[in-house]
């Protein structure tokens, strides 16, 4: 169990009462990492979902081109991993430690027991995850209409890859290429 001043600075967890907190925290693997640690890898299907309890992690799309974009970094109380739960599909991202950071772990069956839950707990868990992914998904809208303003003359593209049938759940984020800076 993870100790309760580290379960309230969780984000997603606000609104929890003390019982609900200490539920899930007691489903949680605490590991500290350092940097360059890979937490979690694109492609893997292991792991759970993740809560960064102290420092940093990094989180990073590889592209078929081999090239990588750090897609966004994440703080204390930011929660990660979270759709591979869900969806059971591969990592989209790996999660790298930036520096040193302390992560807690909720095993993937604890994850879907809790989405898959009846119980007050489980409901409060299920409204964390919807909160944490609508919140990346605020983060990526407003990343998507920052980069659509940049003029044309400023962005280098490379060779897109040919796009493959999209599925109704499948992720496109592979076909796109960074920005050079």
């Amino acid at each position: 169990m993870i100790p309760m001043t580290d379960l309230v600075r969780i984000q997603a967890f606000d609104g929890f009462d003390e019982r609900a907190r200490n539920a899930v925290g007691a489903m949680m693997r605490v590991q500290s990492v350092t940097d360059g640690t890979i937490v979690s890898e694109q492609g893997s299907r292991l792991g759970g979902a993740y809560v960064v309890l102290d420092g940093e992690v990094r989180l990073i799309r590889e592209l078929p081109s081999g090239r990588s974009v750090d897609v966004r970094t994440l703080g204390a109380g930011q929660m990660v991993g979270l759709l591979s739960c869900v969806d059971s599909g591969p990592r989209n991202l790996s999660v790298v430690a930036r520096g040193t950071a302390r992560i807690a772990e909720i095993p993937r069956d604890a994850v879907v027991e809790l989405l898959e839950g009846r119980t007050s707990i489980a409901l409060r868990f299920q409204v964390a995850v919807c909160r944490t992914l609508f919140n990346d998904l605020r983060f990526t809208n407003r990343r998507l209409a920052e980069l659509a303003a940049v003029p044309d003359r400023e962005i280098t593209t490379m060779d897109l890859e040919p796009l493959a049938p999209v599925g109704e759940m499948d992720d496109l984020s592979a076909s796109l290429e960074p920005l050079d800076s």
